[in-house]
């Protein structure tokens, strides 16, 4: 027999069984893994539903804080409400019962533009009037009021924080930018529970579909309070 030819069937003999001892090593880590994820999520699956539960609670008692920093410098702290206001940040951290998101400037970098009474503002002006104190002069408090119950004489820096939070960056306005951006560390939340820690694991589609059933029960609950 040619030894070329012997040379080949013993290097594809040897190519099949690597493939195959890989693939056997894949599927163990691949069979751990999903064991570890449903352990995981049969133990927290309680605790990630009383969070989530916790979430809506919090939009009902309006009890959400919301911090814009560049770096460690705080630009605006705002309580939501009935009508968005400014608060002094350090009353209200490590309060029980509050839940805080700390936006980063840079999540500004991935929201292409935004219309205000139809203005287009491009994130780039976004983020340079946050960063850099560049003003935009085509936007008014006036125009944001428009779309957003705001505190009277709240500054236009805290009055377009809010209008973008309310149209922008809330949970529910779009579950899928929101969590994609807290992955990525754009978006901060204190306390961070259970369910916030398991958003990091898991698909951003299971995540959606949680945040999208929270809306329809919030939807839900404010129709119930209109009625009484």
């Amino acid at each position: 027999m040619n030894s070329l030819l012997i040379i080949t069937i013993i290097l594809a003999v040897l190519i099949v069984f690597a493939v195959f001892f890989i693939l056997k090593k894949l599927m163990k880590i691949a069979i751990i893994c999903a064991v570890i994820f449903a352990v995981l999520f049969f133990v927290t699956n309680g605790n990630i539903n009383k969070d989530f539960s916790s979430i809506k609670e919090s939009i009902d008692r309006e009890e959400t804080i919301i911090v814009l920093v560049d770096g460690s410098t705080v630009l605006s702290s705002l309580k939501v409400g009935q009508a968005i206001s400014a608060i002094n940040l350090e009353e209200y951290e490590g309060t029980k019962g509050t839940t805080l998101y700390r936006f980063k400037t840079s999540v500004f970098r991935e929201i292409e533009s935004v219309e205000i009474n139809n203005k287009e503002v491009s994130s780039e002006k976004l983020r340079t009037f946050y960063e850099d104190g560049k003003q935009i002069s085509s936007i008014t408090y006036e125009d944001l009021e428009l779309e957003v119950d705001l505190e009277d004489d709240l500054p236009i820096t805290d009055a377009l924080f809010a209008y973008l939070y309310e149209t922008e960056l809330k949970i529910s306005r779009s579950p899928l930018f929101f969590f994609t951006q807290y992955k990525e560390g754009n978006i901060e939340v204190e306390p961070e529970t259970v369910f916030f820690q398991f958003t990091k694991v898991v698909p951003l589609s299971w995540v959606e579909e949680k945040i999208n059933k929270l809306k329809e029960r919030v939807v839900d609950s404010l129709e119930s309070k209109k009625e009484e």
